[in-house]
């Protein structure tokens, strides 16, 4: 009688154990895994503020194939070249990576040519550039923390003289400021507190003009079809 007793009670708490276990193990939440940290996309990179107005110097070399035309003196093509240096001034406004500017620049320069003309060539036909000016707007695309590219297109003005020399020929001389239209691209860079390097080239076409050259006694006119070549680099400062 106690044995079976015994055994009741054992039973009995082997029972109540296991019910007491399940219940335990129902109210233990299951152990989940953290979730991996989010993907985060790294910052855009930084452009730089391009707009306001700037002032430089520029240095350069010019190249101009010319072509006289005459009945007297025939035709007489001619390369000038030299150098150049000047300023330029003007203002950009930014938007976004998109930069817009107008910009006007002047320069002395010493490029000129010569080239036998006449006839059998015992006749000299000489130009010369006293300075070139161009008026331009721009369109660029800021790149980075410090770098535009751009294109530009405008008018351009050259101031040039022309004289024929030759045997028993006081000289003819003449002059006028031609104008043109140009075409041109390049790169600015930002170096801090203001400064700016550039280097442009520019494509400018003054077509065909009527010049003439005299020497108070005699006058000829010639047509004169002129472009040019133009490589400048600057320095300049920001505002």
């Amino acid at each position: 009688m106690n044995t079976s007793k015994l055994f009741a009670g054992l039973a009995g708490s082997a029972l109540l154990a296991g019910l007491t276990g399940s219940a335990f193990a129902a109210d233990v939440a299951p152990i989940v895994p953290p979730a991996p940290p989010p993907m985060i996309s790294p910052p855009p990179a930084p452009v730089a503020n391009w707009t306001g107005p700037y002032v430089g110097g520029i240095l350069g070399y010019l190249r101009s194939p010319t072509l006289w035309e005459d009945d007297t003196f025939g035709d007489a093509p001619q390369t000038l070249s030299g150098i150049l240096a000047g300023v330029e001034a003007g203002y950009r406004f930014q938007t976004g990576n998109l930069v817009f500017g107008i910009e006007g620049d002047w320069a002395w320069t010493n490029a000129a040519g010569e080239v036998d003309c006449g006839p059998v060539g015992a006749y000299t036909c000489a130009t010369d550039f006293d300075w070139l000016a161009t008026i331009t707007g721009t369109a660029g695309f800021a790149i980075g923390p410090s770098l535009l590219v751009y294109a530009e297109a405008g008018i351009a003005f050259a101031d040039q003289n022309f004289m024929v020399t030759g045997p028993a020929l006081d000289p003819m001389t003449g002059g006028q400021i031609n104008r043109g239209w140009v075409l041109g691209g390049g790169a600015v860079a930002q170096l801090g507190n203001g400064l700016y390097i550039k280097g442009e080239y520019n494509y400018i076409n003054f077509g065909t003009d009527e010049v003439e050259v005299t020497n108070g006694m005699l006058t000829e006119d010639f047509d004169l079809t002129q472009n040019a070549h133009v490589f400048k680099l600057g320095i300049g400062l920001r505002f």
